[in-house]
């Protein structure tokens, strides 16, 4: 568990295929939470966007676990794509509510590389929404969080 003076949500930003996921998993967060794997535990297939339950019941679970992480003083990260405002903004409301500091890591690769290595995934995201990601993106303000990283890891 975050001591009370690390008690950080890390938000990330970035397109699919950018290492959010891989990088949450290696950074040592006590908890990392992202609505694919959601879509995994309720529908059995993270490229379900809307199944059983709609898309109310995935984000009411999604959120339950976050809060539940801040409760328990855990230093958490979420690992959406996280691409608009609105959607980050709930977040950061989440853990000033709990006493959180919040930090936003943004994914900065070239759409080029997302592609390639969404290409060599095994649930690979539709090229299509991709480029609608990629084309909705809303970067990170200064404003929004504690601390904005740019984070580009191009291997």
């Amino acid at each position: 568990m975050a001591g009370a003076e690390e008690k950080i949500l890390t938000i990330t930003v970035g397109l699919p295929g950018s290492g959010k996921t891989w990088w949450a998993r290696q950074a040592g967060f006590d908890r990392a939470v992202c609505l694919d794997d959601w879509r995994e535990k309720l529908w059995g297939d993270r490229s379900i966007q809307d199944g059983p339950g709609g898309t109310g019941l995935l984000i009411a679970l999604h959120n339950m676990e976050i809060r539940e992480a801040l409760k328990n003083g855990e230093n958490v990260v979420v690992h959406n794509t996280n691409i608009l405002k609105k959607h980050r903004r709930p977040l950061v409301e989440m853990a000033r509510e709990a006493g959180y500091q919040v930090k936003i890591v943004y994914f900065e690769v070239p759409l080029e590389v997302c592609r390639q290595r969404n290409r060599d995934r095994p649930d690979p995201v539709a090229e299509a929404v991709l480029d609608d990601f990629a084309r909705r993106m809303e970067l990170p303000d200064p404003e929004e969080a504690d601390c904005v990283i740019r984070y580009s890891n191009i291997v």
